[in-house]
């Protein structure tokens, strides 16, 4: 059985809405909606979505406007990675290697996953490896 696929639909014409969900919800995908670009922000934030269908014009924020400010509010994968080599260098390494993944899979990372830092050192001929979560 797999897992229930979920579909955010951002109109403010809710007929929309009510279509994907009618052609949807009988393959496996939970179709949730909002009205407005400001709405869809919302619920983005609060859970993830496997697909994102946004109406373009609409009152108010338009789904690009939307699709940028999601983009905008992405994780700065540079600045976590600064942040573990400051903190492997305050261990007293000196890591000559660093990587960023999701904490679940080790998949490389989109907005919102909870993160692990992978860094690695040498120590003589040695290879330490540690991990920071955020």
């Amino acid at each position: 059985m797999s897992a229930i696929r979920k579909v955010l639909v951002v109109d403010d014409d809710p007929v929309v809405g009510k279509s994907f969900d009618r052609v949807l919800s009988g393959k496996g995908y939970a179709v949730i909606t909002a009205s407005s670009g400001q709405e869809a922000l919302n619920k983005l934030e609060a859970e993830d979505y496997d697909v994102v269908y946004t109406d373009i014009k609409m009152p108010g924020m338009s789904g690009l406007e939307m699709a940028e400010q999601v983009k905008a509010g992405g994780t700065d994968i540079a600045a976590v990675e600064a942040q573990a080599m400051q903190a492997l260098r305050a261990r007293g390494w000196k890591p000559d290697y660093m990587t960023v993944r999701r904490r679940a899979d080790l998949q490389p990372p989109g907005a919102g996953d909870p993160l692990v830092a992978l860094g690695a050192a040498r120590l003589g001929t040695t290879r330490l490896i540690d991990n920071l979560e955020f």
